[in-house]
């Protein structure tokens, strides 16, 4: 009788070691499996194509175009070019029209927007008037510089607003004040708002371009 139990316990070890075994087969095969799927993503990485929809980080860098007289920077059907720059005395109309200039020199940045639309006219509200981060504009060591205007005198070039018709174009004035002289260039942000389209235009003036007409 004692030689059965003792027969019985050991055919209970011997199934039960088996059955270790084979989970020790089990295991050790997820593990070899897993470092082969590490292996090959670290050797084949996500080509753009499966990676196209993952979002943008926070911190990305928005493109900025750097204008000179004659290029242009565009968004949907509207486009912005940089007709002239240049900081000297501003010219006014007062309210009784009479021709006059600033008793001081300010940054004049003479802009052009075109529409390129064949189907669509574009509502263009100015940049100047707005209060908050419509038309900012930094230098190269972040100092942010203040919009001017002369109320009620106008500045003579200037709008308020106008309605552009497909392939026609509207220029406008924007006046702030003189950048720093060791200031090498400026980005100016323009709020798309203004010209009804989605997004903000973002340009980078360069001192060369404004200095050649002190």
């Amino acid at each position: 009788m004692l030689q059965k139990f003792f027969a019985f316990i050991l055919k209970s070890l011997l199934q039960l070691l088996a059955g270790v075994a084979v989970i020790s087969l089990i295991i050790f095969g997820l593990i070899k499996w897993d470092d082969a799927r590490k292996r090959h993503e670290a050797e084949n990485p996500p080509t753009a194509a499966a990676t196209r929809n993952q979002s943008t980080p926070a911190n990305a860098e928005k493109e900025i175009i750097t204008l000179a007289p004659g290029r242009f920077i565009q968004i949907q059907d509207v486009s912005i070019s940089i007709a002239s720059i240049k900081v000297a005395p501003v010219s006014l109309i007062n309210i009784f029209d009479e021709r006059g200039v600033s008793t001081k020199p300010a940054l004049q940045i003479v802009l052009a927007v075109e529409n390129k639309s064949e189907t669509r006219k574009v509502n263009y509200k100015t940049w100047r008037e707005n209060v908050f981060g419509a038309a900012d504009l930094k230098d190269n060591f972040g100092n942010a510089y203040s919009r001017i205007t002369y109320s009620p005198s106008r500045i003579v070039g200037g709008v308020q607003s106008e309605s552009i018709h497909p392939r026609e174009s509207q220029t406008d004035v924007l006046v702030y004040e003189p950048p720093l002289a060791k200031a090498t260039h400026l980005t100016l942000t323009l709020s798309g708002e203004n010209v009804g389209v989605r997004g903000d235009f973002e340009i980078r003036l360069n001192a060369a371009d404004w200095n050649n007409f002190r």
